[in-house]
């Protein structure tokens, strides 16, 4: 039988001397033909052959163990790329402000300073519109009679009507339609109190309360009644005579001026 090949294992010095004797043996045992198989004694041949020479020094005689590969490093993780900020939405375009209201409140006046002295120069001013002796407009005469009978419910008297105040407070009422403003103070005449000079009306005390909006003398007598400062002038015992201008412009939105005075 051939002698049995040892793997030379750690630091084992005489199985690999013997391993080296085998080896020999085997060569002689081949060259006398005593061996069975050729391909048999060839393959042990060389896994002997094969020991000897990792067997350099008897005390180092270590069959090495192959090196494991090199562990590849995991390869990065790829970063995600951010997703560009999403961009902020545009904001909601405010709604239109609805116009004011179809009966806004209207803006109180303040009562009319002590009248000055009469120049002695007389100012110069437009041409006085002629006298009526009706109530023009039956917006503005119902106007005037809603207004006496507010103050009859106060036991306050009757304020009567003033044709020419009425003349001056409609061309209050056209100058806010044409000149497209809603104030007591004119771009063209000034506060309602020059205004009245201007077209010659003498007053010891005096008022103004103006509108828009309003359709009807009932709805604009409403809107005055639930303003205090409007309802003060419609209800002052110092007023005497009431003059009342209404128009409208080409939408139908109407402009209210009622004028109080004290002669």
């Amino acid at each position: 039988m051939p002698t049995q090949v040892l793997a030379a294992p750690k630091d084992d010095a005489s199985i690999c001397l013997k391993n080296k004797v085998s080896i020999e043996r085997f060569i002689s045992q081949f060259k006398d033909g005593n061996l069975g198989s050729l391909k048999s004694l060839k393959g042990k041949c060389d896994k002997l052959l094969n020991i000897v020479k990792k067997c350099e020094k008897p005390r180092s005689c270590v069959v090495e163990k192959p090196k494991a590969p090199a562990a590849e490093k995991p390869a990065p993780t790829p970063v995600k790329p951010k997703a560009p900020a999403a961009e902020k939405p545009a904001p909601t375009p405010e709604k239109p402000k609805a116009p004011a209201a179809e009966k806004p409140a209207p803006a109180p006046e303040k009562p009319a300073p002590a009248p000055e002295k009469p120049n002695t120069q007389a100012p110069q001013k437009p041409e006085s519109p002629a006298k009526e002796t009706t109530v023009p407009g039956n917006y503005e005469a119902k106007v005037v009679d809603l207004v006496n009978k507010e103050r009859a419910a106060q036991g306050l008297a009757p304020l009567k009507y003033n044709a020419e105040l009425s003349k001056v407070a409609r061309i209050k009422a056209e100058d806010m339609r044409d000149k497209n403003y809603f104030s007591h103070t004119s771009p063209t005449y000034g506060s309602p109190f020059d205004m009245m000079k201007s077209f010659g009306i003498k007053y010891r005390a005096a008022g103004e309360n103006i509108a828009k909006g309003y359709r009807t003398p009932e709805s604009v007598m409403d809107g005055w009644m639930n303003s205090p400062g409007h309802k003060a002038n419609i209800m002052s015992p110092n007023f005497t005579e009431v003059g009342v201008g209404y128009v409208t412009d080409s939408k139908g939105t109407g402009y209210w001026v009622q004028m109080f005075i004290r002669p």
